[in-house]
């Protein structure tokens, strides 16, 4: 580690030797949301080979984030390099949290003990300062490379910042100020001041998962609406279509032939007809059905009103009975 990247970076300010300069005397001040990266450009030529860092509060050696020799540096979320072509250093800190917030030295120094810097004041806002998703995330359902459009309802200026982003939301996927933009398969687009669409074409199974799109405002708190998008092959979803009407459908025929059936029995059992039809009794009187023949019959009633077959043998007069 240099020892003078390493002493300068524990110097109080307005306290610097005589070899390190402040190359502008105003702080620089940048406010960025969540999610972000940073982006910072040494405002000076340097000399290739020198030694450029970055450090952070200005207190205790581990404060120095990154340092190199090298043109490119990368450590964690921190990027340092140099552009040979104009001999300019810039530095990058990706996917910002709020606590980044702080003060920051990006500087350089050279074999002749020179040192060069620059302070940045950076704010980090919170992303979603207010959600204004209503229960449950609405899910939007689509197929393997097909497409979904979201609108995100919420309240903009068409100048204002339109971003999406994914899950935790660590990294943005657009982030503009413009009425419409494209980034690969994602698309902003302003529909009015009360909300702006997003689009995802060309979708795949690892496109399922949570959204955010939002609303940046400088003078107002930044606003968000959370969203699902599920993300299932074309074949198991006609798949389960075609299951879903062959149940439906076979639900149907199963009540159709039970009424059937039940009204089949009805009209055995009992038939009424109106004022042309018969009405046809299966079960009744007996004795109403059955009939005794008119003009009379091979078996007939005997009535008492006919002569006995036998009858009393009277004498007939004057006879003498001994």
């Amino acid at each position: 580690m240099n020892i003078h990247v390493l002493f300068f970076c524990v110097l109080s300010a307005g306290f610097f030797d005589k070899n390190t300069h402040l190359i502008n005397a105003q702080t620089n001040l940048y406010t960025k949301v969540e999610g972000e990266d940073f982006r910072f450009e040494l405002d000076t030529e340097v000399t290739a080979g020198s030694r450029k860092y970055i450090c952070r509060n200005d207190s205790e050696k581990e404060d120095i984030l990154i340092e190199t020799t090298e043109n490119r540096a990368e450590s964690g979320r921190y990027i340092i390099r140099y552009d040979i072509s104009d001999k300019k250093v810039r530095a990058v800190i990706k996917e910002l949290t709020q606590s980044d917030s702080g003060r920051y030295k990006v500087g350089v120094s050279n074999s002749s003990s020179m040192n060069l810097f620059q302070e940045v004041e950076l704010n980090v806002r919170e992303l979603c300062e207010e959600d204004i998703t209503n229960g449950k995330p609405k899910v939007y359902s689509a197929t393997v490379g097909g497409e979904v459009t979201i609108r995100c309802l919420l309240p903009l200026h068409p100048l204002n910042i339109k971003f999406l982003c994914k899950d935790e939301c660590k990294k943005m996927i657009i982030n503009t100020n413009n009425f419409t933009v494209m980034n690969g398969r994602y698309e902003i687009e302003y529909w009015n001041n009360t909300a702006f669409n997003v689009t995802i074409t060309n979708l795949t199974k690892s496109d399922s998962g949570r959204y955010k799109c939002g609303v940046r405002k400088k003078d107002a708190k930044n606003t968000c609406l959370e969203f699902e998008i599920s993300v299932t092959d074309g074949n198991i979803l006609l798949l389960a279509v075609c299951v879903t009407v062959v149940v439906v459908l076979l639900a149907v025929f199963v009540l159709l032939f039970y009424k059937l059936k039940i009204k089949r029995n009805v009209q055995y059992v009992n038939t009424r007809g109106n004022g042309r039809n018969m009405e046809v009794a299966v079960y009744d009187d007996v004795a109403e059905v059955y009939q005794w023949p008119a003009d009379g019959s091979t078996y007939q009633e005997l009535s008492s009103r006919e002569e006995p077959l036998y009858s009393l043998l009277e004498p007939p007069p004057n006879a003498n009975l001994h």
